[in-house]
């Protein structure tokens, strides 16, 4: 598992790069996650990946995946989609070779998401759960009974599983921040490129999309009457006589109003 004076060492590097993060995008003893969306216009889409993927191994990375269609004789253009995994103290180096190198770029959005306290966590939790385990074992050997040692073994085993689920995380943890992420597409050029604009939601989408789930609230219930009202009808049809009927019953059965007393 990575320390906190390695990722101080690594930081420190790439903050000390010509053309990398200033010093303050890379804080010491910080576990930090570098995700770049890019988009690249280049002439030859084939040259360029070529070159993306030269420049992302010459920086010590890897392809972690490709998906790439080929032009089409009726004019459609080649577009291909890499995503890079670039060492952590190479990455703005590596972004901005990229988009200088391949092409024409035609949209970068970089993102950053502070992992510190998750890999603080995980790694106390490692820490603790060895501990427990070394523990357990000292008991065992201890052990006198069948019973003892059964009861120790399932322990041990649980123990051992919770372990086991920690460091999968923590080297996924580690993966996440040794290596930044850099999706990279590459388009023909002439291809469309298709951008999306996410805006923060203000008031009249708030109120847009309250008057549209007021309509859809109405427009619900008035269908639920409508389902019902024919129902509804049949059983007043059916029920009005009947009430009718019962209270007729009722006033003819009963016993006759009693006469009033005569005056004295």
């Amino acid at each position: 598992m990575r320390g906190a004076p390695e990722k101080a060492d690594r930081n420190g590097a790439a903050a000390n790069q010509p053309g990398g993060p200033p010093a303050k995008l890379l804080p010491e003893n910080r576990a930090i996650v570098y995700t770049a969306d890019m988009t690249v216009r280049a002439a030859k889409v084939d040259d360029a990946i070529a070159r993306a993927k030269s420049i992302a191994t010459g920086a010590g990375g890897y392809v972690a995946d490709e998906t790439t269609t080929e032009a089409t004789p009726n004019g459609g253009q080649a577009v291909s989609m890499l995503v890079l995994k670039v060492p952590v103290a190479k990455y703005q180096p590596t972004v901005d070779r990229i988009g200088r190198e391949l092409g024409r770029r035609v949209s970068l959005h970089q993102t950053s998401e502070d992992k510190t306290t998750e890999v603080q966590d995980v790694d106390s939790r490692v820490t603790s759960a060895q501990t427990s385990l070394r523990r357990l074992r000292k008991i065992m050997d201890k052990a006198t009974t069948v019973s003892d040692v059964m009861s120790v073994e399932r322990e041990i085993t649980s123990r051992e599983s919770d372990l086991e689920s920690l460091q999968a995380q923590a080297k996924a943890l580690d993966r996440q921040t040794t290596y930044s992420t850099v999706d990279l597409r590459i388009v023909g050029p002439h291809a469309v490129v298709h951008r999306k604009t996410a805006a923060a939601p203000g008031f009249w989408d708030g109120l847009t999309a309250g008057w549209h789930a007021l309509v859809a609230f109405l427009r619900v219930t008035v269908m639920v009457v409508g389902a019902v009202l024919p129902f509804a009808a049949l059983a007043a049809v059916i029920a009005v006589p009947a009430w009718w009927f019962w209270r007729r019953r009722r006033g003819g059965g009963g016993s006759p109003p009693a006469e009033p007393e005569p005056a004295p």
